[in-house]
């Protein structure tokens, strides 16, 4: 278990890296870096995402955009598809609470 002064930190930087996803010069690199391998998004309904991992849709949610993550959800099960959702790791447990299982984080 992590103590006080260990999960303050945590916190801390975590709350850092939010910052810089907010600027979008930071944002614009942190996004060329995710779709390394992945290919840029293509018509899938009127999915949203931000690219495609083979046949899987991809969306990335680390700004943590609830909404956006929910369409995105329903726009997978409408469609009958798999997809990835990029997060943070302690973003992971609020994501899925609202993610079903067509989606792997």
């Amino acid at each position: 278990m992590l103590k006080s002064e260990q999960l303050r930190r945590l916190h801390l930087l975590q709350m850092a890296v939010l910052r810089l996803l907010c600027k979008p010069e930071k944002k614009s690199v942190i996004y060329k870096i995710l779709m390394g391998e992945l290919s840029k998004a293509r018509q899938c309904g009127h999915m949203e995402h931000d690219a495609m991992g083979g046949e899987h849709t991809v969306l990335f949610g680390y700004i943590c955009d609830m909404p956006r993550i929910r369409r995105f959800n329903i726009g997978l099960r409408a469609n009958g598809r798999k997809g990835i959702l990029y997060c943070f790791n302690f973003q992971e447990e609020a994501v899925r609470q609202i993610c079903g299982p067509n989606m792997d984080i």
